[in-house]
């Protein structure tokens, strides 16, 4: 068996660019006279003695030569003193470069006349624009992309099939030089498709002339230059490549698309095969013992024929070199796959064989290969010319610049497979559409058709986020399905002995080997190894490494989910413990792909716990509206995919909130983001600014390993982050509270399904072993132990799950709510299905669009945190408009208790029907419940936070006199959180008013909100006059019975001026704050008066209680209708705008009743 070569470690680039390889420093700037000053300006002494005749042709340096060469042979015949030859070399010299400096000068004259004279006319254009745009800016371009070029290429270095015995490979210096490429001459080509374009390109790429410069412009003008250094038996050889010059007339095609970056890809061809020239030295750098390569003959010219015939293979028109420019920006490495090609192989037709004597039978199927490489193979269908196979199969691809081979075989027995025939697609045929269907090809031989092959082909590519405008991220869709790019850096720390050992690296996906690394001997290895790989099912797909030593012993294991990986590769962590001790460092990175049937039921990915985020409030935010004031809103981005928002604050840049969020995460290396955001009426919502946050900073362990619950003591500002710059503070503060382990449903059913397909293995494994050679049983037994380690490791993770009964499981009431809306029939009407949990008034979740047409199948996923699963309420809508919320029109609609939900769909799927005004729509959906330990409850998360609150406004008491006659006429008016929302009736002439008059307002947050009361004196024929104001913290009020406050008030000089006496009765209610109309919510504060209070000759009026509040009568429901008059004498509620308002909705108000007293 052949030696797997050991790959090797990726070495640094010591140094690139143009400043640092040529030393250069700010005293080294060239000024208008260094520019101008150079050493052919200044005349030599031979050139102001000899006349001009007498130098500077060609035969004036062919007679010097002759010269030389007869007065030193003159030396040497006559056998005289060499220091003869010294003084016979230096005046011949000196003349020697005195003409050479004149035909040098000549050259720049004759430079200069051909720049002047008019070129002839020709089809091409020049790119003077670009050419004068680099010249410019080159300079400070080139230390960027010689930077990049040495993170490119040294990867490539350190894993290019190089002899064993080179230790290292590296760049130990780059840069592209100070002089930039031109583009010589650019031509359009016309016929090409409205979204093509094709030019060809004159490029040329030369050096500078350093023959006269002086040491500072030296410093300045750099020439191309690359060391390659290699590490072989101890010893660094270094290899310098510089003064390159090349020229090439370079077909470049551009397709474009809409989106930003609005070039898809770009493909280059060579015309022409190039023209090269460079210095090369080896084993010498730069000093003189190095060893010019090029001065061996014939070399530069068996050069130039490797080049045409590699690297003609590859760029020779019509061949090209693709880049793919969305993926280059999106951060992906260099050949990194684009996406996922699907083909559907269906049958072949009309099959000629090859050989029919002695009765053969053609017994076909297919090898499909691309970049050199099998990727696929169809089985084989016996005794056939007309096979029909209907199988699929899936590859990945980076790019479409290679055709894909289809090599049909007809296979024999006992003899070698013979070629029927093959097939070259043209995979730039996906740049048009991505899907191909009832494709015909034919099956050629010796030019000559044999057959024709039926299929089917579909592109999926990878979908990419995208920059807005505004500086903020997109996010692609979270799907289930896509790539994988996984590296295996390293190790370090497995080998506690001295002893230097043998390391391999074996990488597993799901318990199949899909890469092995070389040996390499070191207790440190670096083997830096790359694999693509495709995954259908992410959730459950786990990542298994393996170290082995030389005799093959397992020395370290890894057991990961795939999705904990990548999660640390996008924070930066990327070291992972293994089971023996030591560490591997293993890096991965997700390409989402929207495969078909790539969303399964079982594709959500457990969470470790939840994240509470307490949003405080925002300060200094920019104002982004050219008039106005922008409505911000905060919201909550987990890995960049958007999880909950805060409600919108109408027209400040200084929002208080005061709202909990509740977001589960898989993950303590996930990255949590809090934006806050501007609603816009018209396009997406703008981005005011960022902070992202590690959430590894907040998650804790105990000494066992095990996440515990962690709280912050105090609120944390941050400054917000955008594209625009710094602006903006933020105040919040992040809880952590970790889930129970437990064994859900669809755990026990994939065991019981793996069970049963091990046990058919193993018997199917015994019953092929027999017979077969002794090798080849001790390879499948290797195989099995293998198989049986990683089963092991597997076990151990799973150990620590509970396996808990339902009802063992709804005693915690804190606990995420996972759904999984398998399918569902839809009727006839396209729409969405939205899920809401309590008193969430945006949704949830939301699925994609769902066309018309009756049954379709969802495969979709969501959960939610339940605070108090006795009370919590679910509703699921299916709504026209994608960004509806929960008040708007349905068109259909359930509101059920979760926890009865949870018990219909907890075993198996539950078929749950939908009423709607034209029809019923029903769903299967099954659901879960995981845990979530959680010491105490906050208040402001209980239901006994958000409800109805009465409020009676009893008595005053000592109130401070404003009257002439040692009287007042008081009244009181009152304010939830700066908003006014009741004003009682006057009480003429008295220091102790009894009032008596009641009113009610819904709260949404009881702990968050503060009602102020200003008791006022009332005057006719003047303003009336402040007596004091005091204010009560709603915090303090018992929800669960009526509680009676004094309340001290103060004047404007923070003197003592009486008391004001309230009682409060608080019903515990799930409460919705929003219009149907627009997505801001209905009040700032998060109220809204619901009904005036007891008594006689009362009036309801519309005043302002905040944006979109209202005033509903006694018992009134969401139609907002005022019912009957007698509030009181004078007494007027101060209500915001009729039109819709919100609702109430859940169970608390009647679960509750009983825990209330003497309500009434």
């Amino acid at each position: 068996m052949k030696k797997r070569q050991q790959k090797r470690e990726v070495h640094n680039t010591s140094f690139t660019g143009w400043r640092e390889v040529a030393g250069w420093e700010p005293k080294d700037t060239l000024t208008a006279d260094d520019e101008l000053m150079d050493l052919l300006t200044k005349q030599t002494f031979l050139e102001n003695s000899l006349p001009e005749i007498a130098y500077g042709d060609w035969y004036h340096n062919f007679a010097a030569l002759v010269l030389g060469a007869t007065l030193c042979w003159i030396v040497g015949r006559f056998k005289l003193s060499l220091a003869l030859v010294f003084f016979i070399v230096l005046p011949l010299a000196l003349y020697y470069r005195t003409s050479i400096r004149k035909f040098r000068g000549f050259l720049r004259r004759e430079l200069q006349r051909e720049f002047v004279v008019r070129n002839m006319e020709n089809d091409y254009e020049t790119m003077n624009w670009l050419n004068v745009f680099l010249d410019k800016y080159w300079i400070f371009l080139e230390p960027g992309v010689s930077k990049m070029v040495c993170e490119q290429v040294n990867p490539i270095l350190a894993n290019s099939p190089a002899p064993a015995f080179i230790k290292q490979l590296w760049l130990g210096a780059f840069t592209a030089g100070t002089k930039p490429p031109r583009i010589d001459m650019c031509k359009t080509l016309a016929g090409t498709n409205d979204d093509v374009s094709v030019m060809d390109w004159g490029v040329s790429f030369t050096p500078n002339t350093l023959a006269d410069a002086t040491v500072k412009q030296m410093r300045n003008r750099i020439n191309q230059k690359v060391i390659v250094k290699l590490k072989l038996y101890g010893l660094t050889l270094p290899i310098v490549v510089s003064d390159i010059s090349f020229r090439v007339l370079l077909r470049v095609r551009l397709r474009m698309m809409t989106q930003f970056p609005h070039v898809r890809t770009v493909n280059l061809s060579l015309v022409n095969p190039p023209e090269f020239d460079f210095s090369c030295r080896i084993f010498g750098g730069d000093s003189i013992l190095s060893f010019e390569i090029l001065s061996i003959p014939g070399l530069k010219f068996l050069i130039d024929d490797m080049i045409k015939k590699y690297i003609g293979r590859m760029l020779f028109d019509p061949l090209s070199f693709q880049l793919n420019v969305p993926m280059l920006l999106a951060g992906e490495a260099f050949g990194s796959p684009s996406g996922i090609i699907e083909i559907n192989v269906k049958k072949a037709t009309h099959i000629k064989a090859v050989d029919t004597s002695g009765g053969n039978t053609v017994d076909p199927y297919v090898i499909f290969s691309f970049g050199g490489k099998e990727i696929a193979r169809t089985s084989t269908i016996e005794d056939t010319r007309e096979p029909i196979w209907n199988e699929t199969i899936r590859f990945l691809v980076s790019d479409f610049s290679e055709p894909l081979h289809l090599d049909m075989y007809d296979f024999n027995d006992f003899r070698k497979d013979q070629l029927v025939g093959n097939i070259l697609y043209d995979l730039g045929a996906f740049m048009d559409e991505d899907e191909l269907s009832d494709l015909e090809l034919p099956i050629l031989r010796n030019n000559k058709r044999v057959g024709t092959l039926h299929l089917d082909m579909k592109y999926m590519p990878i979908i990419h986020g995208s920059t807005l405008p505004d500086g903020s991220f997109d996010p692609p869709p979270e799907l289930n399905s896509g790539i994988t790019s996984l590296t295996v850096v390293g190790a370090r720390g497995f080998n506690e002995s001295d002893k230097v050992i043998s390391v391999t690296a074996e990488v597993y996906l799901n318990k199949e080997l899909i890469n092995k690394t070389g040996a390499q001997k070191s207790n440190d290895p670096k083997w830096n190894s790359l694999v693509h790989h495709m995954i259908d099912n992410r959730a459950d797909s786990y990542i298994d490494i393996l170290l082995r030593d030389g005799k093959k012993n397992v020395i370290g294991a890894l057991h990961r989910r795939l999705i904990d990986v990548v999660d640390s590769s996008i924070v930066g962590y990327s070291w992972f413990p293994l089971n023996e001790g030591g560490e591997v460092e293993l890096k991965a990175s997700w390409g989402p792909v929207e495969l078909p049937g790539g969303e399964k039921a079982d594709s959500y990915v457990e969470p470790i716990g939840v994240a509470r985020i307490f949003v405080d409030s925002c300060t200094g935010l920019p104002n982004l509206e050219r008039i106005g004031v922008i409505d911000p809103y905060v919201r909550i981005l987990v890995n960049n995919f958007q999880r909950c928002r805060t409600l919108v604050q109408n027209s400040t840049v200084n929002p208080v909130f005061k709202e909990v969020l509740y977001v589960t995460v898989a993950s303590p290396n996930q990255k949590i983001t809090i934006e806050a955001m501007d609603v816009e009426k018209n396009g997406r919502d703008r981005t005011l600014g960022a902070v992202a946050l590690n959430l590894a900073e907040f998650v804790g362990k105990n000494d066992e390993g095990k996440y515990i619950e962690s709280r912050s003591d105090e609120t944390k500002e941050a400054r917000l982050i955008s594209s625009k710059g710094v602006k903006g503070t933020i105040k919040y503060s992040i809880d952590f509270f970790p889930t129970i382990p437990v064994v859900s449903q669809n755990e026990l059913n994939k065991k019981a399904a793996r069970e049963k397909e091990k046990e058919e293995q193993k018997k199917k494994l015994e019953e092929e072993s027999e017979g077969k050679a002794e090798e080849l049983k001790k390879a499948e037994k290797e195989k099995a132990k293998t198989l049986a380690l990683l089963e092991e490791l597997e076990k151990e993770q799973e150990e620590h799950k509970l396996n808990l009964s339902f009802d063992e499981l709804i005693k915690y009431q804190q606990g995420v709510f996972v759904y999984d809306i398998i399918s569902g029939d839809f009727g006839h009407e396209s729409g969405y299905l939205q899920v809401y949990f309590d008193q969430n008034g945006y949704s949830q979740f939301t699925t994609r669009k769902i066309r018309k047409g009756g049954k379709h199948r969802l495969g979709v996923n969501g959960d939610y945190l339940v605070k108090e699963l006795e009370y919590s309420q679910t509703v699921i809508r299916y709504v026209k408009d994608f960004s509806a919320n929960r008040l708007k029109n349905s068109m259909a609609e359930i509101s059920l208790p979760t926890i009865q939900l949870l018990q219909r769909s907890y075993d198996k799927p539950y078929l749950l029907k939908l009423p709607g005004q034209s029809g019923t729509i029903s769903i299967y959906l099954q659901c879960s419940w995981i845990p979530v330990l959680m010491s105490q409850l906050p208040s402001q998360d209980s239901i006994g936070n958000s409800g109805q609150l009465s409020v009676t406004v009893l008595k005053g008491k000592d109130l401070p006199s404003a009257d002439r006659n040692g009287k007042s006429d008081p009244f009181c008016e009152l304010y939830l959180n700066d908003n006014q929302v009741y004003k009682t009736k006057k009480i003429k002439r008295t220091l102790n008013p009894e009032w008596n008059e009641s009113f009610e307002v819904e709260i949404g947050n009881r702990c968050g909100s503060i009602l102020n009361i200003d008791c006022i004196d009332w005057d006719v024929a003047s303003h009336n006059d402040k007596l004091g104001s005091g204010h009560v913290s709603l915090a303090d009020i018992d929800p669960m019975s009526p509680t009676e406050l004094t309340v001290p008030l103060k004047d404007d000089d923070g003197l003592e001026a009486g008391e004001v006496y309230l009682r409060f009765v608080f019903r515990p209610k799930f409460v919705i704050l929003l219009r149907p109309e627009t997505t801001a919510f209905s009040l700032e504060a998060g109220e809204r008066v619901l009904e005036a209070g007891v008594g006689a000759g009362g009036k309801v009026i519309g005043a302002g209680v905040g944006a979109g509040g209202k005033v509903l009568g006694a018992g009134v429901g969401a139609g907002g209708k005022v019912l009957g008059a007698g509030v009181g004498a004078g007494g007027k509620v101060l209500g915001a705008g009729v039109g819709t308002g919100g609702k109430v909705v859940g169970r608390g108000a009647s679960l509750l009743r009983g825990l209330r007293g003497s309500e009434k």
